[in-house]
C-alpha cells in the first residue's frame, strides 16, 4: 500500500544518498537505487475508512486549484484530490513528505555503523490513475509517467513548477509553503 521505486539515478546524486557513522566517529557514505517510500497511499486511507470527508476533494470541474497536506500529517486539512476519468478510473492527486514512514531511516550496517537511508528522493506530489475495476495484480494503480508496465522512467513525485500531464489533465505543483501544496489541475483543451 505503500510506494517503492526504483529509478535510474546518477551515482553522486544527493537525494539517493546513504549516510552513517562508524566505529570512532568515521562517516560512511554511499547510494541506494531502492527507495522504499512505504507510507500508505491516499487512496488506500480512504478506501479503508480512514480519511474523513472533508479530506478528499472530488473534482469535476475542467479547471481547479486546490491546496493539499502530506498525507502522513494532514492534521484536519485535505490530503487528497480525485478527478473522475470515468466509470471506473479516477486520477488521484496527494502529496508526499519525508515524515512518517516516508522519513529517513536508520539502519543498521553489518560493521557496526548506523546508517541513514532515505524513503524519498524529494517532496512533492504524487500523481497517478486508479481503475477500479482491476484486481491485485492487474495494475490498478498507475503512477504518472507509467508506459503501462508498472515501470516510469523518471523519479515520480513533483515539485514547485514541475507538471504531468495523465489522461487529458496537466497536474502543476505551484506552490509548496509551510505544509501547504497547491496544485493546479486543468483539462486539455482538445
Amino acid at each position: 500500500m505503500g510506494l517503492h521505486t526504483a529509478f535510474v539515478a546518477h551515482p553522486d546524486d544527493r537525494r539517493i544518498e546513504i549516510t552513517g557513522r562508524g566505529d570512532f566517529g568515521r562517516r560512511l557514505t554511499g547510494h541506494t537505487f531502492q527507495l522504499e517510500a512505504i507510507e500508505m497511499l491516499a487512496w488506500s486511507r480512504w478506501q479503508l475508512g480512514w480519511l474523513d470527508e472533508s479530506q478528499v476533494l472530488c473534482l469535476t470541474a475542467d479547471r481547479s486549484r486546490v491546496v493539499l497536506s502530506p498525507v502522513a500529517d494532514p492534521g484536519d486539512a485535505a490530503v487528497m484530490a480525485a478527478v473522475p476519468l470515468s466509470d471506473t478510473e479516477v486520477l488521484v492527486v496527494e502529496v508526499r513528505v519525508k515524515v512518517g514512514y516516508d522519513a529517513e531511516q536508520e539502519e543498521p550496517h553489518t560493521d557496526g555503523a548506523l546508517l541513514t537511508v532515505p524513503a524519498l528522493a524529494t517532496e512533492g506530489v504524487l500523481v497517478y490513475v486508479v481503475d477500479a475495476s482491476l484486481g491485485s495484480g492487474q495494475l490498478p494503480l498507475v503512477i504518472a509517467g507509467d508506459a503501462g508496465n508498472g515501470q516510469v522512467d523518471d523519479y515520480p513525485i513533483l515539485t514547485r513548477g514541475e507538471q504531468v500531464v495523465v489522461r487529458g489533465y496537466t497536474v502543476t505543483l505551484v506552490s509548496d509553503r509551510r505544509g501547504a501544496y497547491i496544485v493546479a489541475i486543468f483539462k486539455v483543451e482538445a
